[in-house]
């Protein structure tokens, strides 16, 4: 059990690379021991990974089909939005 968990850590250390290590040791001097330089050097390379990240998304194809003449499309999203969800959270409470 312990070869399995420490080989995880490893291989998630590894994906994470330098600048993943950076903002860890940085974060973590920064807000645990108080180094406001390590804190500046975590948080601005947590920045330049969330950019990176966002520069990086693909867009996902759900369905390809060809569409013939005569054919029409309809997009629907039903999903439920917080205030939606909040608010039903509260109606179930007060009952």
């Amino acid at each position: 059990m312990a070869f399995g968990r420490a080989q995880g850590r490893k291989a998630k250390s590894a994906k994470r690379g330098l600048l993943g290590r950076v903002q860890t040791y940085g974060l973590t001097a920064g807000l645990m021991g108080g180094r406001r330089n390590w804190l500046i050097v975590g948080l601005s390379a947590w920045g330049i990974r969330k950019l990176r990240s966002m520069g990086d998304r693909e867009t996902r194809v759900l369905l390809a089909e060809p569409i013939r003449p005569g054919e029409r499309i309809e997009a629907t999203h039903t999903g439920v939005t917080h205030t939606e969800d909040s608010q039903a959270r509260k109606r179930a409470r007060r009952r």
